[in-house]
């Protein structure tokens, strides 16, 4: 995260409006392992707890997991 632009740039404010529109969106978004991985990046300000948690996430390692014992159990 060493090579983020400074916060008071055009560059930061257009990561952080493409992040807010990615995360503020009605659709599931596929991720592989869990939402709270997300958490230790807020203190960066590209994105809040608050966007995270109001994100629809699709956990693909849980249903993996769960399609993986039924067909080898």
């Amino acid at each position: 995260m060493c090579h983020l632009p400074r916060e008071h740039t055009t560059t930061f404010y257009l990561i952080k409006n493409l992040l807010t529109t990615i995360f503020n969106s009605s659709k599931p978004i596929y991720i592989w392992g869990e939402r709270d991985e997300l958490t230790t990046f807020v203190i960066y300000n590209l994105f809040s707890a608050t966007q995270i948690s109001l994100t629809n996430f699709q956990n693909l390692l849980d249903k993996f997991k769960e399609q993986w014992q039924q067909q080898h159990s």
